[in-house]
């Protein structure tokens, strides 16, 4: 017979706990299968034991412990709108919570990538994200990226977020703003350019290939100059670099359209002509923008194919 220290708790000694708890029945027989595994493990590692080194504790104490502490997790995740299989997984996880939540997300997508992708969108429901929140948190897990600092980076971007909105900026610009800040992987002053740009882009009814393309290319050329030279307030300079990036999109989406078999040759070779010809040394040929844009572009089609 198995002492005090050693025993496990009886089906109704666990129902009468179980109910001081207020969970819902229904749950019980998850509570009652955890609990008995997890006795059983810790009694393998205590069954030799005397009672005298368990001191103001034992097996069943812990165990108890130990499954009230993943039911409570468990509990909030089905209330959350989760499935079983992910409630579970996340609850009995000892990682934080990206990881535990990479975890499970790799699991489940291995039989399932719409329930793994259902999972992540429940979560993001329960904390009342929005749709630009939702598209980069399902990016992040598409990419691997999931799992570092989740927590923090939620709050963090929710909290930089809000604030760009109380500041009067539209919700695409304080998405992107907010995500790349979130990362701590960019400086503040990119994070600023690299969304302006975004949005502009977007505005001008340009795809979100292009508004990507744009606001990279756009943010780095702009936070180079104003890290360099402090906050510059050189129009000269900034007017140059963003004609370079106006002309280097103008090539891009060339290209892209056509179908250029070097695109990051042609964009260079553009870029030569477009900068010589709007900054020239003698006055700009009198051309309306369609028409100046089109002679930069039949110019570097003819390098292109001469040197191709």
């Amino acid at each position: 017979m198995k002492s005090i220290k050693k025993r496990a708790h009886t089906d109704d000694e666990l129902i009468t706990l179980y109910k001081y708890e207020n969970f819902k029945m229904e749950l019980f027989p998850a509570f009652q299968d955890y609990y008995k595994n997890a006795y059983e493990e810790l009694y393998q590692d205590h069954k030799d034991c005397d009672d005298e080194e368990f001191e103001d504790d034992s097996i069943q104490g812990m165990t108890f412990g130990n499954t009230l502490r993943y039911f409570k997790k468990y509990v909030q995740l089905i209330e959350n709108g989760h499935r079983k299989e992910w409630a579970h997984l996340i609850a009995d996880s000892d990682e934080d919570m990206g990881r535990a939540f990479y975890d499970a997300y790799v699991k489940i997508k291995s039989k399932s990538a719409q329930q793994a992708k259902q999972e992540l969108l429940t979560y993001c429901k329960s904390i009342n994200a929005d749709e630009y929140y939702i598209e980069n948190f399902l990016y992040n897990f598409e990419e691997g990226d999931g799992i570092y600092n989740l927590e923090k980076k939620t709050s963090d971007y929710l909290k930089y977020y809000q604030k760009q909105l109380d500041l009067g900026k539209s919700k695409v610009y304080a998405h992107k703003f907010a995500w790349l800040l979130a990362s701590a992987e960019f400086n503040e002053i990119y994070c600023e350019e690299y969304a302006y740009a975004y949005e502009k882009a977007i505005g001008e009814g340009k795809s979100i290939e292009y508004a990507e393309e744009y606001a990279e290319r756009y943010g780095t050329a702009i936070t180079d100059i104003k890290r360099r030279y402090g906050m510059t307030d050189d129009d000269d300079m900034l007017e140059f670099s963003e004609e370079r990036v106006t002309g280097n999109m103008k090539a891009w989406e060339y290209a892209n359209e056509n179908r250029l078999s070097n695109i990051d040759r042609f964009i260079k070779i553009h870029e030569s002509i477009y900068l010589n010809s709007y900054f020239p040394d003698e006055p700009k040929p009198d051309l309306s923008i369609e028409d100046f844009d089109k002679m930069i572009i039949e110019k570097a089609l003819e390098e292109f194919d001469r040197k191709g």
